[in-house]
């Protein structure tokens, strides 16, 4: 196939020269894998019909020449302005190349006709291209309208060949019609008829008007002007060297982008692939591949770029490019240390220092990275109780895994002290009662030792009102804490085993003094797990609630949420204040 382009650089030159002399070039086709592209600059463009196919040239290139199958084959391009402009000259050119055929068999060149129709008039053809040479009945005849057929007594000289290309061209001067064979003038005879315009279209490879015809062959560079070229001219065409060879048109479909997972335990996947398809209408195309890993390797996590050239037999080439994905879905594995318990060295109720390592952690790929995802940093201060740290180990592709380590801080053993008798004389800072309820009996019972916790100090939580409901549980392990609470000095849980929350909870309503801080302590008399503190979890609501109303009250959310860690010997507090209406 030639480009379009080239061809009409090649044209310039001649247009220049033979529009000078009112030859004017109407229409070209060069009937390759453009067929239907008329490159005269009029767009006479065509239309295919019926058995049509590219094929070689005179030059054995493919895709270069057009092959009509003698039986429905044509091509057919609308009437125009500049197709009607024949009226006493015209000249119409192309090489020929007709299929085989016995010897006594009919040779039909059918090359051109402006017309359409089985009658045959003035006006129907305008012009046309139709040439017979009957070996069996020694006949010849050359028609270029339906007034002018004439017979040619010389043709066995000059007969078309079978199987080979050749040169055809047949001018109209007004006086003269003349045809040539390979450039050489092989029959003339007198004519000074008119051509006479029509509306019909203009059909190469098929003549319908008085009966229907159809050339059987290939047919490259078909021109027609609207004068008579003169025999130098139409040697020159002969003779002109072979125009540039395009590239051959063919399609190359690239294998669809792939998305695959890793393989287990490894950061890639071996992956198998074919090769791009690429198909032209003729000729051969080859296909290898010029980026990216062969077919059956182990593609990495990531993307990977593949690209694969196809060349044409003319050395026509196109790349397309396709990728593999291989995703790394498998999380890192990581596994924290055993929880553990530290001891304060200092009599400071603040808590403890603690230093620590980060986990170590694996993964199919490389570069997993751990971190600290809750909790406190390594040298930091660790307060009295459970604090609870929570690690993750996060792959290059963001997938995560998180294991868990508690850290128990506990304070160091308080030695006990003799506390004097107590009488009922001492003075507790009691809460004024609730209506309709009793207080709490006090947990110090006058005339009896026992030992004395030293006191967390904790936050001050202020209320809106001075009426507020507390309700508590187990906040970890449900394994046999026992607690008591005490509201400004009275025992209002006593001893009692707490459990989780969904196996039941503690609820006491509680008045507060107001203009002042209200002291709730939590004291430990055993450990569930040696070590570990007892964790009381305490929801704070505003307003009187009862047992009652427990599944009413798990529903609301609280005005406040803490957590109060203590062990025998060091109980954990919290001031409660509001303000009074």
């Amino acid at each position: 196939m030639r480009s379009p382009f080239i061809l009409l650089l090649a044209l310039a030159w001649m247009l220049v020269a033979l529009e000078s002399r009112g030859q004017r070039l109407l229409a070209y086709y060069p009937l390759d894998g453009q067929a239907t592209m008329d490159l005269s600059g009029n767009r006479n463009n065509g239309v295919w019909h019926g058995g049509l196919s590219p094929t070689t040239d005179r030059y054995g290139r493919p895709c270069s020449a057009l092959h009509f199958n003698g039986q429905d084959g044509y091509v057919e391009i609308p009437s125009s302005p500049s197709l009607n402009t024949p009226s006493q000259q015209f000249t119409a050119t192309a090489w020929c190349r007709l299929d085989p055929l016995t010897p006594d068999a009919p040779r039909w060149v059918t090359l051109l006709c402006k017309g359409d129709g089985a009658s045959e008039t003035l006006a129907n053809p305008h012009y046309r291209v139709q040439v017979l040479q009957a070996p069996a009945i020694q006949q010849s005849t050359v028609s270029i309208n339906s007034d002018f057929t004439e017979y040619d007594p010389t043709f066995s000289v000059h007969p078309f060949p079978v199987g080979s290309w050749f040169f055809y061209a047949l001018t109209y001067d007004g006086a003269t019609v003349r045809t040539f064979q390979n450039g050489v003038e092989v029959f003339a005879f007198d004519y000074q008829g008119s051509l006479n315009a029509n509306d019909f279209p203009l059909f190469i490879g098929r003549d319908a008007p008085g009966a229907m015809e159809f050339f059987k062959g290939s047919l490259d560079e078909l021109r027609l002007y609207d004068g008579a070229l003169t025999s130098s001219q139409l040697l020159q065409l002969f003779k002109a060297p072979a125009p540039q060879q395009g590239a051959a048109d063919f399609t190359l479909e690239c294998p669809a982008r792939r998305v695959v997972d890793a393989a287990s335990g490894q950061c890639s996947a071996v992956v198998t692939f074919a090769l791009p398809t690429a198909s032209t209408p003729c000729g051969t195309v080859t296909v290898k591949q010029t980026l990216g890993l062969p077919s059956g390797s182990a593609f990495p996590v990531g993307s990977t770029t593949l690209a694969f050239q196809a060349v044409s037999a003319d050395g026509a080439k196109k790349t397309c490019y396709t990728s593999i994905k291989v995703v790394d879905r498998e999380p890192p594995q990581i596994s924290c240390l055993p929880d553990t318990v530290i001891t304060a060295k200092s009599a400071s109720p603040a808590g403890a220092v603690w230093r620590y390592a980060l986990p170590v952690a694996t993964d199919n790929c490389p570069n997993v990275r751990v971190e600290l995802a809750q909790g406190g940093k390594s040298g930091t201060l660790f307060p009295f109780g459970v604090s609870e740290l929570v690690f993750a180990a996060i792959d290059q592709q963001g997938n995560r895994t998180e294991c868990r380590r508690r850290v128990i801080v506990q304070a160091a053993p308080v030695p006990p002290v003799l506390v004097a008798q107590v009488s009922a004389a001492v003075p507790l800072v009691p809460a004024k009662p609730l209506v309709g309820s009793s207080p709490p009996a006090p947990a110090i019972v006058g005339g009896r030792v026992i030992r004395q916790d030293s006191v967390k100090p904790g936050a001050t939580l202020q209320f809106r009102t001075c009426t507020v409901t507390i309700l508590a549980y187990d906040g970890y392990d449900e394994d046999g804490d026992s607690i008591s609470v005490f509201f400004q000095g009275r025992e209002i849980v006593a001893k009692q085993m707490i459990v989780n929350k969904g196996h039941g909870v503690i609820i006491r309503p509680l008045q507060l003094n107001a203009g002042e801080k209200n002291s709730l302590i939590v004291k430990a008399w055993n450990v569930g797990r040696p070590g570990t503190p007892n964790t009381l979890k305490v929801e704070f609501f505003d307003g009187y609630y009862t047992e009652d109303t427990a599944k009413q009250l798990q529903r609301k959310k609280p005005a406040y949420t803490k957590v109060l860690y203590s062990l025998p010997g060091l109980s954990d507090s919290i001031n409660l204040t509001c303000k009074q209406k």
